[in-house]
This record gives C-alpha cells, structure tokens and sequence, in this order.
C-alpha cells in the first residue's frame, strides 16, 4: 500500500494511492503515513515543535516545549541558567524580595 504526499514536505499523509509500483517509489509517494498534516508541508516528524497550538513534529503532543521556540505567550520568554526559565527566575526573585522587607 502506497500512501500520497499530498503537501510535498516528502512526508506521505493517510491518502493511500492506487498503483502497481509495490515499492512505493513513485514520486509524490511513500510506504507509510508518517505526515499527521498532510496539507500542511510546515508539520513533519522533522519540523521543530513551535509554540502556536498544533503539532508541528507529529509525535501527538501540541507545544510539549514552549521555551524551545522562545515564542511569546508560551510561558518563557528565554532560557537561564541552568534550562531554569526567565519567568521562573523573576517568581523567585519577588519571594526572595518579600521575605527580605518583612
């Protein structure tokens, strides 16, 4: 069974597609449905996930690293130290600073 590559990403959807070529070699075709969006050639299983709400890399999880893209509104602004996160480190800092004035 062959399966179309519907938005060209080289990565084939779920369209399965017709044909005598048992290898599956036919331009535009694969032996496995590995593109979870296949009418969008920005998602793949190679593509980095992103901050916007979709799966980007097909592995069933949406947003799993928001602090990866450095996206606003995805809870990280940069990355510190030690992978400990801005927001995280400016919580910290207002605790730190209440317990200091009383």
């Amino acid at each position: 069974m062959c399966y179309r590559d519907v938005d060209g990403d080289d990565y084939p959807g779920d369209t399965v597609v017709g044909s005598d070529d048992l290898q599956c070699s036919d331009p535009g075709t694969g032996g496995a449905a590995t593109d979870c969006a296949d009418d969008n050639a920005q998602v793949s299983p190679t593509m980095t996930e992103i901050c916007n709400g979709r799966d980007d890399d097909c592995d069933g999880r949406v947003d799993e690293d928001p602090c990866a893209a450095d996206a606003p509104g995805c809870g990280c602004a940069s990355a510190g130290a030690g992978g400990i996160t801005v927001p995280i480190l400016v919580g910290l800092a207002l605790v730190l600073r209440r317990r200091a004035t009383g």
